[in-house]
């Protein structure tokens, strides 16, 4: 058993917010109240100054696998986002290789599956990122992809964007965009 003492409760889905005591008994939560006594034999850990929460969600998130992972990886990343009350991930799709085609999200996905977080990725819009051709969206989608983007690459042909959002749209999948001008 474990007493958390004094922490500051946020639960949107209950409505709950101020400071509290959580009993966690066989790794379930127990009771939420001020002021608990401890049960004997119970843990008890002073989180005054802290959050408790449910996990976080990021969703841009930039593990740089595959082709950077000099810079990070998605082992490495799991592991930093778990640290910082992260439990599930949207990654982004500015890799090398880009992630336009399902063989490379598919492996994104399973290597994702034993991690410590939900991870999901998105699919580019483009082939190569290039916002000359469109990725096959409708594939992608069914294989998992969380949404569209070239992310840090604007499209600007404005018929091929449209035709994305379009197709994006019919999926029901978001678009995340960098649509400033190059010059």
């Amino acid at each position: 058993m474990l007493l958390i003492r004094n922490c500051y409760l946020i639960d949107p889905a209950s409505g709950t917010e101020g400071r509290t005591d959580i009993l966690i008994r066989d790794g379930r939560f127990a009771k939420i109240e001020k002021n608990q006594t401890a049960p004997e034999g119970a843990r008890v850990l002073d989180a005054s100054g802290l959050v408790a929460c449910p996990g976080l969600i990021d969703t841009h998130s930039h593990f740089r696998d595959p082709g950077f992972t000099h810079k990070e990886d998605l082992t490495s990343g799991a592991a930093a986002a778990v640290k910082g009350g992260y439990t599930s991930i949207i990654l982004m799709a500015n890799t090398n290789p880009p992630v336009d085609d399902v063989p490379i999200l598919r492996d994104i996905l399973e290597r994702g599956r034993n991690l410590p977080v939900h991870l999901y990725s998105c699919a580019n819009v483009t082939k190569g990122m290039a916002g000359e051709t469109l990725a096959d969206l409708a594939a992608l989608a069914e294989c998992g992809a969380a949404g569209f983007t070239d992310d840090g690459l604007p499209i600007m042909d404005s018929r091929l964007l449209e035709e994305a959002l379009r197709q994006a749209k019919a999926l029901g999948l978001p678009v995340s965009l960098h649509e400033e001008d190059k010059s």
